[in-house]
């Protein structure tokens, strides 16, 4: 029997729907910013935003255009962003809980969709990729975005380095990609979808941070793996967490810090 991937739960995500909307939401929204701008939707558009999470990408989309639809499957990330939607007073954005995969929408409605960090944990890429396709008018551009191996950040590798020895796990092989995480794999599964890919572009999200404190945020409110740790090992949690800032602060040195995230940001035309 094959392992479901943790992060292809709706309750992993629960977890870490705070924290994303807290400390990760400015540090994301570079990417739903830059995936907007190379679409360049129309004022008068329709937009999807697939696996919406806290709204990174949703929330700029509504000053930009007509209408956002943002669908999520985790309960906290949907309102996280009708938080948001609220807060903007925002009255051109529907947010709906539901399977990604299996959308409830007709062919044909979208001038736009988009999908950051999302469609990368789905069980099943390949659906969603297609429900994507069938939900645009034909011709119309889409974005996806998955993150490359860790050794081409050395942030993330630092976390990575500081987690396995702070848990005492073997270290990872850091060029190892993950789900979509190299061009090769990004082009044969959104091909074999039926879609044409435009470009697959490298695009650097930063950071920069005059405390570790800030830092530490991010990292440990972004990340899925941590969370499901701290809910499974209950109090003995907090002491791998101590180790783990020690290691990490001790691998970025002193602040002020300014930190590179890269990604893949794939540009995508329905058929």
């Amino acid at each position: 029997m094959t392992e479901t991937n943790p992060l292809s739960l709706a309750e992993t995500w629960d977890l870490v729907a705070e924290g994303f909307d807290r400390s990760v939401w400015d540090l994301f929204s570079q990417f739903g910013l830059r995936a907007l701008d190379i679409v360049d939707p129309q004022p008068n558009a329709r937009v999807l935003d697939v696996a919406c999470g806290a709204g990174s990408l949703t929330i700029p989309a509504a000053h930009r255009v007509t209408e956002v639809t943002a669908v999520d499957f985790s309960p906290q990330m949907v309102a996280a962003t009708r938080r948001r939607v609220a807060a903007d007073r925002l009255e051109n954005v529907s947010v709906h809980l539901g399977d990604c995969q299996e959308l409830m929408f007709k062919d044909d409605s979208f001038d736009a969709a988009f999908s950051l960090f999302g469609l990368m944990f789905f069980s099943s890429r390949d659906q969603g990729l297609r429900e994507m396709g069938r939900l645009l008018r034909p011709g119309a551009l889409a974005v996806i975005s998955s993150w490359p191996p860790m050794s081409t950040s050395p942030a993330m590798a630092s976390m990575v380095e500081a987690l396995a020895e702070a848990s005492g796990t073997p270290m990872p092989d850091l060029e190892v990609p993950g789900q979509l995480g190299t061009e090769a794999d990004i082009r044969c599964e959104v091909e074999a979808a039926g879609l044409e890919i435009i470009e697959v572009e490298r695009f650097d999200g930063r950071l920069e941070a005059q405390t570790f404190e800030a830092v530490w945020g991010i990292a440990h409110d972004a990340n899925a793996h941590l969370q499901l740790a701290k809910k499974q090992l209950g109090p003995e949690f907090h002491k791998i967490v101590d180790k783990l800032a020690t290691g990490l602060r001790r691998r970025l040195g002193e602040p002020p810090y300014k930190l590179i995230l890269p990604a893949f940001l794939t540009i995508i035309r329905a058929p």
